[in-house]
């Protein structure tokens, strides 16, 4: 943002706030048409599935009741046949009948009794509603004869208050399905009907019926049709053809399911161009506003530019501080000109005196040189006499310090020697000690061993005892079976009680020989431990007894270096006394040449700025002389 002028800067800041309120108020449209138009499909949606599933109920209710009065009526009478012909065409079945509790069937060509070993008592409509003994709807299912989908309504027939048999009718679900198919559902949409067990029943695309729902919608499982009939929501589902919006709804007084299937995108498809009308007005409408923002701005800032402009002539004209910012505004911009115009004033009058006081400053300046240059020779001789007399006392005091420096090394070294000579002791102390435990821990451990080898031979022998039995077992399971085998049939179940036993002795018998092969393993390597805790025992001892003589040898080199301690310690004072007075010596010279030096290098460092403030004196009237005063 640093290199890009204000006019910019404002035109940005103003388009960028445009830009973010049409986006805020394109974003809350839009999400408020998408919420609307989602309300408006699910209640279309809601609307269909309820106007059609209640006509299904009306539609099954009307046969329903066509049968419900036929079933009242007397089925022993001849009338009974003309009635059962009179309801199927006022109904619309495909077929009607009857079957008697004593095997009659009775229909539209009149009563039957077992032709062709017919008995209605054996159908599945005829024993579904006897077992219900109330309306039961059945199918649909594929019509032998018509190869039509076909579904049975049937309920008991009654008579005196007793149930003498049951009357059943046929209808075509082609017709169920014309009926529905009427209903405006939308463009790209469709209704299709299930059963419980989310079969399709009924579908425009007829090589789907008889299948499960997943061959329609890959993610839907039948199993979850009911569950999903009972939340009434709108199911979003994605397919081949694209995302579809499904609702499922139970009929009711039947089996079935009403499916109803509108197409997303078709849906969507209006709000989608109104977003798109939205974005090209907000597009339009930026355009527009930064265009006159950006002129605007222009003629806002005019003033503002033509300053700049005068302050580049300013600067161009090499400090010309007699031109000044012609200005006849009145608002922020002029009063910046006119408060401009007062600070070149002012600068004027600065330079002026400036120019003066650099003229005389150079003439000073000058003079101090002069003078400060014979005072830095004469202070630099003082400094070289200073010096030889400091470098001879420095060779003295170094070579005290060297012999003190050896004295108290070598002091060091003794000191260190006879603190690890006393460590050493302690550490052999300790190392005996350790071994000594070490050996004594050895010992219980080998008495440990020797306990488990104990235990193990005894685990051993209650092993034989163990495999004695399995043999016996064995030898009584046997005869056991030998006996049963001669019992016969009688013994049968003995025979195999038998069998289990031997198998089992053998099995035992069979672990009892892995478990001793495992314990002999456990016995030799608790030998084999036995052998080596002695071994290190033996070391352990032998550990002990180097340990002392090793004490024994550090002590005399302690009694040693301890003499040889005092003695450095005797030498080391004698020294320290010759390096003090050496050090007095040293100190005082170095003082002296310290001051020495501090005089020759402040006479440097003035004869140096002496320079710099002719120097800059002469800078100064040079800048001050290009100001056009």
């Amino acid at each position: 943002m640093k290199g890009i002028s204000l006019k910019v800067k404002i035109i940005l800041m103003a388009t960028l706030a445009v830009f973010v309120t049409s986006l805020s108020l394109t974003g809350f449209s839009a999400w408020r048409l998408s919420t609307l138009t989602q309300e408006s499909v699910t209640q279309r949606v809601d609307g269909v599935s309820d106007a059609v599933s209640t006509g299904i109920e009306r539609w099954l209710s009307s046969k329903y009741q066509l049968l419900n009065t036929l079933a009242e009526k007397p089925a022993d009478k001849d009338v009974f046949i003309e009635q059962l012909l009179l309801t199927r065409d006022a109904g619309e079945f495909v077929a009607i009948f009857a079957g008697l509790t004593d095997g009659t069937r009775i229909g539209s060509n009149g009563r039957t009794l077992f032709v062709n070993g017919y008995d209605p008592r054996s159908r599945p409509w005829y024993k579904q509603a006897m077992a219900e003994k109330q309306m039961v709807l059945i199918g649909p299912y594929e019509d032998r004869t018509t190869k039509e989908m076909t579904f049975t309504i049937a309920r008991p027939l009654n008579s005196n208050g007793k149930i003498t048999g049951i009357i059943g009718a046929d209808l075509q679900l082609r017709s169920l399905f014309k009926e529905i198919t009427g209903f405006e559902t939308g463009k790209n949409s469709q209704l299709f009907l299930l059963n419980n067990e989310g079969i399709i029943i009924a579908h425009q695309d007829q090589s789907l019926q008889l299948k499960p729902v997943n061959d329609l919608y890959q993610s839907l499982p039948p199993s979850q049709v009911r569950t999903l009939a009972a939340e009434k929501r709108l199911m979003e589902i994605d397919t081949p053809a694209g995302t579809k919006l499904v609702r499922l709804v139970q009929v009711d007084d039947s089996s079935w399911l009403l499916g109803v299937e509108v197409d997303k995108a078709t849906e969507m498809a209006s709000l989608n161009e109104t977003l798109k009308i939205e974005i090209t007005i907000g597009i339009g409408i930026f355009i527009l506003v930064m265009l006159t923002v950006a002129v605007l701005v222009r003629f806002l800032l005019t003033d503002l530019l033509r300053m700049g402009r005068a302050l580049g002539y300013i600067a161009a004209g090499e400090g010309d501080l007699t031109k000044r910012i012609e200005t006849s505004n009145k608002d922020e911009v002029g009063k910046i000109a006119t408060d401009f115009n007062h600070f070149i004033a002012s600068l004027h009058t600065i330079i002026s005196k400036l120019e003066h006081t650099a003229t005389d400053l150079g003439i000073q300046s000058d003079m101090i040189a002069e003078k400060t240059e014979q005072n830095s020779r004469k202070i630099h001789q003082q400094q070289t006499e200073t010096n030889q007399v400091a470098d001879a006392i420095d060779q003295l005091s170094d070579a005290t310090d060297s012999i003190l420096s050896h004295v108290g090394n070598t002091s060091d070294q003794v000191r260190t020697t006879l603190k690890l000579g006393e460590q050493g002791i302690t550490q052999v102390d300790k190392s005996q000690q350790s071994v000594k435990e070490l050996a004594d821990k050895l010992s219980t451990a080998s008495q440990v061993v020797i306990n488990l080898n104990n235990s193990a031979q005894g685990i051993t022998s209650i092993l034989n005892t163990i495999e004695e039995i399995a043999e016996q077992t064995n030898l009584l399971a046997l005869n056991a079976a030998i006996e049963a085998a001669r019992a016969g049939e009688a013994g049968r179940g003995f025979a195999v009680v038998a069998d289990e036993v031997r198998s089992l002795s053998q099995r035992t018998s069979s672990s009892t020989n892995e478990i001793q092969h495992v314990m002999e393993s456990v016995q030799q390597s608790a030998m084999e431990a036995t052998d080596l805790m002695n071994s290190s025992g033996e070391l352990a001892q032998r550990s002990v007894s180097d340990a002392i003589e090793a004490q024994s040898m550090l002590s005399d080199i302690v009694s040693a270096v301890q003499r040889i301690s005092t003695l450095s310690e005797q030498i080391a004072a004698a020294t320290e006394q010759q390096a003090v007075i050496s050090r007095e010596i040293h100190s005082n010279t170095q003082n002296i040449r310290s001051v020495a030096d501090d005089l020759a290098h402040d006479a440097e460092e003035s004869e140096e700025q002496v320079h710099r403030l002719s120097t800059l004196a002469g800078d100064l009237k040079k800048e001050a002389g290009k100001f056009v005063i």
